[in-house]
């Protein structure tokens, strides 16, 4: 059974916590072990889903129950602020990436380092927000036939000058040089 500590912003699976922090306790009663206040009991199976709250005009992430999609608790945040919950999200459900709406984010610990692909952190965001907008943009109702392959085409060619950007650094590794 997993917890969550509301003035933390963590998730705790009680099993880990109990043996980690040699709690003897009822599982009814769980404190935080950081800021010793009641843990919240969330439900076995919960979905995390990404929005924008129209209301507040701020980005908003929802966590809900998948039996009967009950709203746990929706969180008004800024991007920054998002990330970091989301990251947490992923490890305690122990998997490599989650689905958001359509957007995959995955946990490959690539960031850190360099990536394979020989692009830098920030030209890493840029081309991975290219790759968000692609997918974005082919979900759209079609207004006109050649859009898709306009849309395509201008993808491609920022696709492109992050490439040279890397080729005027360095090669990357795996890459063949002529």
């Amino acid at each position: 059974m997993r917890f969550w500590c509301e003035n933390c912003n963590k998730y705790f699976n009680v099993e880990e916590t109990l043996q980690e922090y040699y709690y003897f306790l009822n599982e009814d009663v769980i404190v935080c072990p950081s800021c010793k206040r009641d843990l919240i009991p969330i439900a076995s199976k919960t979905e995390l889903s990404l929005g924008f709250d129209s209301d507040t005009n701020q980005l908003a992430y929802v966590e809900y129950d998948c039996g009967d999609y009950s709203l746990l608790r929706k969180v008004n945040a800024d991007i920054e602020d998002v990330v970091k919950p989301i990251i947490h999200y992923i490890k305690s459900l122990n998997k490599n990436s989650l689905d958001l709406n359509g957007i995959t984010i995955t946990m490959n610990g690539n960031r850190e380092g360099k990536r394979l692909d020989g692009l830098n952190y920030e030209e890493g965001v840029v081309m991975d927000n290219l790759i968000n907008a692609w997918n974005g943009f082919c979900k759209l109702k079609r207004q006109h036939p050649s859009e898709l392959r306009d849309f395509q085409n201008a993808i491609h060619q920022a696709q492109q000058v992050l490439g040279l950007r890397v080729l005027r650094n360095d090669y990357p590794e795996g890459w063949i040089k002529k």
